[in-house]
């Protein structure tokens, strides 16, 4: 029994920590461009819209995460209405570094 317990206690911090129930509902998507791929240039495109990462921006292998965000959290002024769904994105790279400015 005891040997049952250590293995239900990790689970258990798992789900509480984790809350994979909330991170499902959420709809994140994840996408990894590797050196290759960012010295071309790359656009990810979800169903409502596009992030478009210029050529040589980044220097490492990157991966750039979408979210939807609740309506609910988001506070409007009176006189404004949603158009369209809200979303976040960030690119996360392993080393720090100074981008280059792209000419466009």
């Amino acid at each position: 029994m005891k040997k049952f317990s250590y293995l239900l206690l990790p689970v258990l911090v798992f789900l509480i920590l984790c809350n994979p129930a909330e991170a499902a509902s959420k709809k994140q998507r994840i996408v990894r461009l590797d050196e290759q791929t960012l010295e071309k240039g790359y656009t990810i495109f979800n169903k409502d819209f596009s992030v478009g990462i210029q050529p040589d921006t980044f220097f490492d292998s990157a991966k750039v995460y979408l979210r939807p965000v609740k309506q609910s959290k988001v506070e409007l002024p009176d006189n404004l209405n949603l158009v369209s769904d809200i979303y976040l994105y960030s690119v996360e790279v392993p080393k720090q570094k100074l981008l280059k400015k792209v000419q466009i």
